[in-house]
This record gives structure tokens, sequence and C-alpha cells, in this order.
């Protein structure tokens, strides 16, 4: 043992240690390490065959022998070590961590049983081989590639958490990579750190998540570079997200920018496996379309700021420019899919919904660019459909878009919903089956319930949306529904003469909509509230 650990790269010294070892197995010939050590010899020099035999003979004296059982593991295929595995594990010994580890890895990605390999793996790191190798002598024989003593420690505790992170127990997922980061002796691989970012993710700790899956960029490694990226890009866009709706508008833009400049950039090492790559173009999509929820004039760089600081159609026509660009990816995407297969016309139906709302969108901006509710009570149907083509169009490809989605899949309901928001102004009654079609689909998509409601709510059928409203109320808790119901008391009260009357129902409008605010701050409930408030007044 000496000899080998001085020897380094010197074979005069390999040679001591081989004949030292070969006296010891002579002389006491029921002693395993002298045979483990000669495998651990052989397998260094190459000789694969004499490596086995040596460690198979020490595991016949002793079936927990740590570096005996390592060594089968490296030269063995685990169905042809399994034995060897088992029989390790039915001994009463403190150094069988090995084998555990090898049977809860097996039970985990072979057989699919996460629990018995969160057992199997609980019990290597009560193992004195796993926990503590320092404390053995021979621990430097454990690995042939001198791997740092805490390192496979540290790769346990990795396995547990993958194994927890399968059985759905996030939180422990996390303690489990928490105490592989705190034993590994340098930092985690970059498939460790991705799949503890991906937990956070789960969990909502989208910052922490962002973090990790940056370090994972850091280091450079080919393999889980796309994975890291879509998975950085979604924690971004997530923060981003959450700053919108703090009101942090511009650290929201260049937290966006940041996640697009992330996901771009990985195009150039993301191999070509065709739904990886769309899962990237659906992601850029989802980004650029999100820029309809930031205030327009963060989109002006600092030189278009000194032009027109203070046009509203220059502000609005860099937001436009910048969602459209969603649209382009979600049609690349789309026209990339092979419809003759089932689960491709699913996704097929999926892009081309993307494609319509972000269609949708781009018309409600170019409609408000117009000067749509701008001091009247000019709305979609009764303004910018009728007298403006740019937005016709933008609304005729956004139902042909939802119409494409729910040819692919009839019983999409987003997309029946979605064609509802586009023909609305042109065609309430195909709208109105829209919405019904989508709420017969799903009943649990509020989306097309609140939209129904404003339906109704602008062709003053009130007693209507009031129906779909307390529907709406068992679905969902969502501010569309107070903001309904607020619309619906505003237009009452334009046809009371009575004025104590009228003034109770924009007190009654400003109670729903504060009521929205808080479910969530939308801009639409902060500017009812500001108008009912003081028109009441």
């Amino acid at each position: 043992v000496l000899f080998f650990h001085n020897s380094g790269d010197s074979s005069s010294e390999w040679k001591i240690a081989q004949k030292q070892l070969l006296k010891a197995a002579k002389l006491d010939p029921s002693k395993s390490s002298p045979f483990a050590l000669l495998g651990y010899w052989y397998e260094g020099k190459g000789d694969t065959t004499r490596a086995l035999g040596c460690y198979q003979k020490a595991l016949q004296f002793d079936a927990a022998h740590p570096v005996a059982g390592r060594g089968i593991l490296r030269l063995k295929e685990y169905d042809e070590a399994n034995a060897s595995c088992e029989a390790a594990t039915n001994v009463n010994s403190p150094l069988n961590g090995w084998a555990w580890r090898a049977i809860g890895k097996h039970k985990s990605n072979i057989e699919d049983d996460n629990d018995m390999a969160a057992i199997c793996l609980q019990e290597a790191l009560r193992s004195t081989d796993i926990l503590s190798p320092q404390n053995e002598s021979m621990s430097k024989f454990y690995s042939m590639n001198t791997v740092a003593e805490s390192s496979e420690l540290s790769n346990v505790w990795i396995d547990l958490a993958i194994c927890y992170r399968r059985l759905g127990r996030y939180s422990a997922a996390i303690r489990a990579f928490n105490s592989a980061s705190s034993t590994a002796e340098e930092k985690l691989p970059a498939s460790a750190l991705v799949s503890w970012a991906q937990v956070q993710l789960e969990l909502g700790q989208v910052d922490e998540a962002a973090e990790k899956f940056g370090i994972a960029l850091g280091q450079n490694e080919k393999s889980i570079f796309s994975v890291a990226s879509f998975g950085q890009g979604c924690a971004l866009l997530s923060v981003a997200q959450r700053d919108v709706h703090d009101g942090k508008a511009g650290t929201a833009y260049s937290t966006l920018t940041k996640a697009i400049s992330v996901v771009k950039d990985s195009f150039g090492s993301t191999d070509n496996e065709s739904k990886r790559v769309l899962c990237m173009m659906k992601l850029l999509g989802d980004m650029y379309t999100f820029g309809k929820m930031l205030p327009p004039d963060v989109f002006f760089n600092e030189a278009s700021k000194l032009k027109s600081l203070d046009n509203l159609t220059d502000v609005l026509r860099s937001q436009i420019s910048f969602i459209a660009k969603g649209e382009k990816y979600y049609r690349i995407a789309e026209e990339s899919i092979n419809v003759e297969e089932e689960s491709d016309r699913t996704l097929q139906a999926v892009f081309a919904c993307d494609i319509g709302s972000n269609l949708l969108i781009q018309g409600q901006l170019v409609s408000a660019m117009l000067g749509e509710g701008q001091g009247t009570r000019m709305n979609l149907s009764s303004f910018s459909t009728l007298s403006n083509t740019e937005v016709r169009d933008c609304l005729h490809q956004s139902a042909e878009a939802f119409k494409r989605a729910i040819k692919a899949y009839p019983i999409f309901a987003p997309a029946w919903c979605g064609l509802g928001c586009a023909v609305s102004a042109s065609d309430p009654l195909l709208s109105q089956h829209a919405f019904v079609r989508a709420v017969e689909l799903d009943k649990s998509l509020p989306d097309s319930w609140a939209n129904l409601g404003f339906l109704y709510a602008e062709r003053d059928a009130f007693v209507a949306a009031s129906h779909v409203m307390n529907e709406l109320t068992q679905v969902a808790d969502t501010p569309m529904m107070w903001i309904c119901r607020a619309s619906i008391l505003e237009r009452e009260s334009f046809v009371e003469s009575n004025l104590s009357l009228k003034r109770q129902k924009f007190f009654q409008a400003a109670d729903a909509y504060k009521a929205s605010l808080q479910v969530l701050k939308d801009p639409d409930g902060l500017l009812g509230i500001g108008i009912t408030t003081g028109l009441s007044d």
C-alpha cells in the first residue's frame, strides 16, 4: 500500500508493489485486501481479465470489500455485477455503501422504482466508505481517477436528490442538493446544477434557479448547454413577469432582453433534435409576446427618446415591432412540424394558437395607436376595425390562425377562445359560439368565461353577463371577473336617471375594481378604480 501511495507514475514502484501484494496473497490466501489491490494493479495496467479474477477472489473472502466491489462495477455491466451487489448488501458491514449506491441507481434509472432507490441511497449515505472515506486506509483505491475524497459522497446526495424530484418531493430534493453542494470539495457538475435549478424553478424560486442555470452555463459543458439555456430563459421570463406585477417595468424589460439573448446564444450549440428546437422557438415567441405586458416607453432606446419622447405613435410602433418578432418564431416552429403525425398535429394547434394570440395583441396595439378609447367611449368594435385596414388585417390573420389550430385539434379550448376574441368585433354571433364551445370543452378555463361575460356586457346583456360571472366565480379567482362586474355596473349607471342610484353604482364599480386589485395588480383594474372614484366624487 505504501508503494502504491508513493509510486506516482513510476513503473518500478508499481512493480515493487505487485511483488509485495503477490507475496502477501501467498502468505495468507484467506485475506481479501491483497487480492483486491492486485485487481487494482492489473486494472491500472489494462489487464481487465486478471483484474476481474482478483476482484472476484477478494469478494469471496469479503463480500463488501470496497475496493474489489468498486472494481467489479467499473469493469462489468450492472446486470453482471448485480449478484456481487446483492451479496454485499446482505452482509452487515459499514463498507458496503458502494453496493447500496449501485442498486439505488439501477432502481431509479432502469426500473423506475424511485421509492426503493431512495431507500438504497439512504443506506449508502450511512456507510463509512461513502460517508467518511478519509478514515479508511484504502480509500485511495476506491477510484482509478484520483477523484477528491468527498466527491463520491456528493454524487450520492445528487442521486438521492434526483430520486426525490422524480417522486415530487421537491423540498427534500432541495435539501439533498444543498448537502451535495456542502460535501463537494469542488463545484458541482453542470448536470447537477441544472437538475437543482429545475427543482427550484418548479418551486417558484426563480431568482435562485436563474443563478444556478447561469453557473452551469459558465462551465461550458456542451452536453447541457441547450438545456441550461432554455432553463435560464424560463427562469428569467418568470422574473420579468414578477417584476411587471411589482411595477418594475424597466427592470422587467432588462431581464426580458437578457433572457432573449441567452436563448438565442444557445442556437449555435443546440443539437438538431426537432423537439428541442421547437421548445426554443416557443420560448422565444413567448418572450417577445410578453412585451405586451410592458408599458410602451420601455421599448425606446436612448436615441429614439431624444427624437420623439412624447410621440405615442412612435412608442407603440416600437412595441408592436418587438411583439411581432414573437409571431416570426411561432411561424418558424409551425412550418417545421410534420402534420402527418398525430402528436405533431397537437403541436401545430399550439403554435397556430400562439400566432393568433400574437396577431390579436398586435391588432389591439395598433388600435390603441390610432386613438381607441382616448377621450371617448370608442372601442374595438365601433371604431378601429371598421376604419383601419391594418387593424382589420391583424384580426383577420389572427382568426385564420385560430381556425388552423381548430382544424388541427378540434377540441383545443384555447383556440376556440382565441377565435372568439378575434371575431368579436366583426361577427359577435360567431364570437359567442366560439366562447361557448371553449367553455364546453374546458370548464376550468377562466379566459373563456371572462371573454363571454365581456361580450354580453358590451352589448348590454347585463343579466347574461352577470350569470356568466357567477359561473366564473366557481372556476377561478381572477381579476377579470371583478373587472367585468365593474364594467356592468358602469354601463348600468350610464342609463340610470336617478342621481343617487347613479352614484351608488359608481361606488359599487369602484369596490369591484378594488377587489380585482386584491387578486392581481391588473392595469385595467387600476385605470377603472381611478375613473370610477373620480366620477363618483
